[in-house]
């Protein structure tokens, strides 16, 4: 990776000498670049027929047993767990931003929730689809 950060470096070094005196500026921004893209990279949503997956982890929505929602000032999270005790926290503005992904969720919601899926949380009584009375 700094070999690559050199490259520039030294072309520009060629062009105007002045650039090789600020080499920490190239190292600070390649350093912000990086963190940057690996922060960006990982967030991510997908749902499937019966799974949730986002931020590294997933769940079976249809064997949940237990829903966390935790209300916030601006947003809500939901805390999932799936029978096979995996775990994945997803905001509910990134959930309902996605009106298909959400049917798909809120439906493993409500079939877990039939079959004894306990919800608690500051927030479980806001848990139901946008637009719903």
């Amino acid at each position: 990776m700094l070999a690559l950060l050199a490259v520039p470096i030294l072309i520009a070094g060629l062009v105007n000498p002045v650039v090789l005196t600020l080499w920490w500026l190239w190292v600070l921004y390649a350093v912000a670049a990086v963190i940057g893209f690996r922060t960006e990279s990982r967030q991510y949503l997908a749902a499937g027929a019966d799974w949730l997956q986002g931020r590294g982890s997933w769940v079976d929505v249809y064997q949940l047993t237990e829903i966390v929602v935790a209300a916030g000032t601006a947003q809500h999270w939901i805390t999932f767990v799936d029978a096979e005790g995996r775990r994945s926290t997803q905001s509910t503005n990134d959930l309902q931003a996605n009106p298909a992904l959400w049917d798909l969720v809120y439906n493993g919601i409500r079939h877990s929730v039939a079959d004894g899926a306990t919800v608690r949380g500051t927030g479980a009584r806001n848990l139901r689809p946008p637009g719903a009375p």
